[in-house]
């Protein structure tokens, strides 16, 4: 009798994956995949205090084969934009901006994988779904330079200038003209394979210089901290 009741639960165990891999989308969700359906979002925009803006300009884009489309509108008082279009559900895509704020960016999908919304009356559910975004304000603009987060140091055991504007070291190692940082980067000599990651430090020198870990608002066009935090 043991032997039996571990034998039907490993049968068990072994047609579940079969069960869920041979789920079947709902036939309104399929028609809407295929042929489109109505969509409705509230989408309400505010600014990086949580306060509504007003009057910003929103473009909301409908994927719809064979022919996307885009929705236009603007923010009322409340910070609210509301658009309608067909879609096939993939993703829509809003783009928000207004004078004085950076752009932001952001997609949603009604059919994410084994989660897909349900349609009803030809419509994608919930209609009429509230989404929100960050407008991030401009806070005494000016250029930022930045550079990638991977390149490949020319010289260790000795500081070696950096072009910020160029993104590049200085000559003779690169094609830099002005040293804007300083990097040290240190190394024991040892080849890769010889060991299983190579000893050694980074270093940084220069006025107002340092590395600094930063979160980010990945929707934003300016995803950065306004200011590095404050330490004693």
């Amino acid at each position: 009798m043991k032997m039996k009741i571990k034998t039907l639960t490993v049968m068990c165990l072994l047609a579940l994956p079969c069960v869920v891999l041979a789920r079947k989308l709902a036939p309104e969700v399929e028609h809407a995949m295929a042929y489109g359906a109505e969509a409705k979002i509230c989408l309400k925009v505010c600014d990086d205090t949580g306060a509504p803006v007003s009057n910003a300009s929103v473009c909301a884009g409908f994927d719809m084969l064979p022919r996307p489309h885009s929705a236009y509108g603007k923010t009322d008082a409340n910070g609210v934009c509301v658009v309608k279009g067909k879609t096939n559900g993939n993703k829509v895509v809003f783009l928000v901006g207004k004078d004085g704020y950076y752009g932001s960016r952001k997609e949603i999908s009604y059919v994410p994988m084994a989660t897909e919304h349900d349609v009803r009356d030809g419509k994608w559910q919930p209609y009429g779904a509230v989404e929100s975004i960050e407008l991030r304000k401009m806070h005494n603009p000016q250029k930022l330079v930045t550079c990638g987060a991977f390149f490949s140091i020319p010289s260790t055991n000795s500081w070696i200038g950096f072009d910020m504007e160029k993104k590049s070291f200085v000559k003779p190692l690169g094609e830099g003209d002005d040293s804007d940082i300083e990097i040290y980067a240190e190394w024991d000599g040892l080849p890769p394979w010889e060991s299983c990651y190579c000893q050694g430090d980074l270093l940084l020198r220069g006025v107002f210089c340092g590395g600094y870990y930063v979160g980010n608002v990945s929707d934003s066009d300016f995803p950065y901290p306004y200011a590095a935090e404050r330490h004693s």
